[in-house]
């Protein structure tokens, strides 16, 4: 395709940061938890006021077959240059389910997860991992 999944005309520069940054410690999503929060801050960089879409992406990182799944979005409100604003993503373990036609429903691996924060699928952002232990 000629412009990658989420592009978009902000006429700005942004930037996406975790929060907390959690670049070595992965998170964890035991099978007793409903939800994880992740919050990822959102910043305008200039040249002018404008708003930004945010996508969330997951993907296995032992499994190279899949490149990675859209998790959720959200977008900013109206941000002036150097304005930040915090957006939060819950995670479940059904963010991570795969479709198993082995048992015709709905399933998800256990395993490290790795998520990114972008503003369009091509554009390489930091991750976080996330360690997801089974459902019973």
């Amino acid at each position: 395709p000629e412009f990658a999944f989420g592009h978009g005309l902000s006429y700005s520069a942004w930037t996406i940061d975790w929060i907390p940054s959690t670049s070595k410690t992965p998170l964890v999503l035991h099978e007793s938890q409903s939800s994880l929060k992740l919050q990822v801050n959102v910043t305008n960089l200039g040249p002018q006021a404008g708003s930004q879409s945010v996508l969330l992406f997951w993907r296995l990182a032992s499994n190279d077959l899949i490149r990675q799944k859209l998790a959720g979005f959200q977008g900013t409100s109206l941000l002036d240059i150097g304005q930040s604003t915090i957006l939060e993503f819950e995670i479940t373990h059904q963010t991570f389910a795969l479709w198993n036609d082995e048992i015709g429903k709905l399933t998800t691996v256990a395993g490290m997860y790795e998520l990114e924060a972008k503003t369009a699928s091509n554009v390489c952002r930091q991750y976080v991992q996330v360690d997801v232990f089974k459902l019973a």
